[in-house]
């Protein structure tokens, strides 16, 4: 994912960016949502041409059978901030 929200690569899913216009919140939606919740990982990727000042911190906020939300904020002071991430779902076919 690029920090604008832009699927840089993937399928199955789509994205909503900067969710109740809050920068560095990304709704990821699944196209065909999992039998049960999945197990995601997301991780911050290009560290140094992020828009962060230091680093940033990336966390899943809200996961269902059908989304996910994910949150990243800066390392030094938490404000919400936008940056690439990379993200795996796995789960039971839904």
């Amino acid at each position: 994912m690029e920090a604008n929200g832009t699927i840089k690569s993937g399928t199955g899913f789509t994205v909503d960016h900067d969710v109740n216009n809050t920068p560095g919140v990304y709704m990821i939606r699944f196209d065909e949502g999992f039998n049960d919740v999945p197990a995601v990982t997301v991780t911050v990727v290009n560290q140094d041409y992020i828009p962060c000042k230091w680093w940033c911190d990336i966390m899943i906020a809200k996961l269902t059978e059908s989304e996910c939300e994910v949150v990243a904020v800066q390392d030094d002071d938490k404000t919400k901030q936008e940056t690439d991430f990379t993200f795996i779902a796995f789960g039971p076919d839904g």
